[in-house]
């Protein structure tokens, strides 16, 4: 430890503490320019303290490649510690525990999607808000036996601290029934217009209304009714003492198609980050496993060579070269997790609309291993539904014992050519 390092000086050399310090703070900061001033101090003064001159250059020289990865023994013990407690925690309360890494991370896209592929690799599901099981945060949710940590209103944009609190105030009272009671009982001066687009967009009430685009639909003339209860004075009587229920008069929810999946999937990603509800990859998985040569969990196995890799982009930096051109760097995500790629300039302006969709695509390139997350140079991408015009051959293998099948073969790609 780094402290030790100043009982050496101080015992070889006769360094005070504060000296010590100064040759600590040296090999901490890795200030060379000190290191060496401290070399020359360190071995003059351990020579007047009757210690030989080569073996006190001997024992600098190790100090000084301690140096290169040395910590101070607090923040060692310290951080052992806490790392001994989260490994508990994961193995004996994985849920509890990831809940709390994702919450803890709600601002960060990238390590969201990271927490949340760990979430699936331990079989535990990952749901998306709902208006009557969510919170704050991200929590553990109640799913019979099964492991189920529920999406926190905290993570979707536009919902506000003071929206989320006025939300979770009034149904301590008890769960919302539908839109309507949820309507006539929270203050939409607070879950005002935009709160409520981004509630239902990111799915909050498909527990009560599947019908999301219906509800989007019906959003002004929902507003409308709501705003009007608020407005009217409790203790006001109708003119002719009549019982006045306008109040409990429903609007009705315009009739709309359902949303389509990609509808859905791109607002989860535009208001949460990233596809909660389904993976738009697994439509084509068939076809992926037929093509791809490597996934993001198999790229540190990839040495040499040229892979074929399938991916959604869902991030993407954009830079520019020493001549002013514009590359990128994009994260994917696959079957199995998220990978980094490169995109050189000119491929970049041949396939940046490409880049900027949502949808599948096909990458060949090869891995960088000399990173420390292994990533792809890409070489060129393709969208995935008009790969048909890119195939060059296709290989059938066959049975020995199905030759019968040949000439059945024959017509097909006669008649199909």
């Amino acid at each position: 430890y780094q402290e030790q390092v100043m009982q050496i000086a101080s015992k070889l050399a006769g360094y005070t503490l504060g000296e010590a310090d100064i040759l600590r703070r040296a090999m901490g900061k890795k200030k060379i320019e000190v290191m060496e001033e401290q070399r020359a101090s360190f071995i003059q003064r351990s020579v007047e303290n009757n210690i030989d001159k080569q073996k006190a250059e001997h024992i600098f020289d190790l100090i000084a490649k301690f140096a290169e990865y040395g910590f101070n023994k607090s923040h060692s013990a310290a951080y052992a510690y806490i790392a001994y407690q989260t490994a508990y925690l994961k193995a004996h309360y994985e849920e509890y525990f990831l809940s709390a890494l994702l919450t803890s991370e709600k601002n960060n896209t990238d390590k969201i999607a990271k927490y949340i592929e760990e979430c699936s690799r331990l079989k535990i599901t990952v749901l998306p808000p709902d208006i009557n099981d969510s919170y704050q945060d991200f929590a553990v949710a109640k799913n019979g036996n099964k492991k189920v940590i529920r999406f926190g209103f905290g993570a979707i944009k536009n919902v506000g601290s003071a929206a989320i609190e006025n939300i979770i105030k009034t149904r301590e009272v008890g769960r919302f029934e539908s839109i309507f009671d949820f309507l006539k009982r929270v203050d939409t001066r607070k879950v005002n217009k935009k709160v409520m687009e981004s509630l239902i967009k990111s799915g909050c009430f498909d527990s009560l209304h599947k019908n999301r685009a219906s509800l989007m639909a019906s959003l002004e003339s929902l507003l409308e009714w709501a705003n009007r209860k608020e407005s009217k004075p409790k203790n006001m009587q109708s003119l002719f003492g009549a019982a006045d229920n306008e109040k409990d008069i429903l609007p009705k929810l315009t009739e709309a198609e359902s949303m389509k999946e990609a509808d859905v999937l791109k607002y989860e990603k535009e208001l949460l980050g990233f596809f909660v509800s389904a993976n738009p990859i697994n439509k084509y998985k068939s076809i992926i496993e037929s093509i791809v040569t490597t996934t993001s969990n198999n790229l540190s196995n990839i040495f040499s060579g040229n892979a074929v890799l399938a991916g959604i982009p869902v991030s993407m930096r954009k830079t520019k070269t020493k001549k002013k051109e514009t590359m990128a760097f994009v994260k994917f995500m696959d079957v199995n997790g998220t990978f980094e790629a490169t995109v050189f300039p000119r491929l970049y302006e041949k396939k940046k609309e490409l880049l900027e969709d949502d949808k599948l695509l096909i990458l060949t390139g090869t891995i960088d291993t000399t990173t420390e997350k292994p990533s792809v140079i890409i070489q060129d991408i393709f969208d995935i539904d008009k790969l048909e015009n890119h195939v060059k051959e296709i290989e059938l293998y066959l049975d020995e014992s199905k030759t019968d099948k040949l000439s059945e073969i024959k017509n097909i790609l006669q008649i199909h050519k």
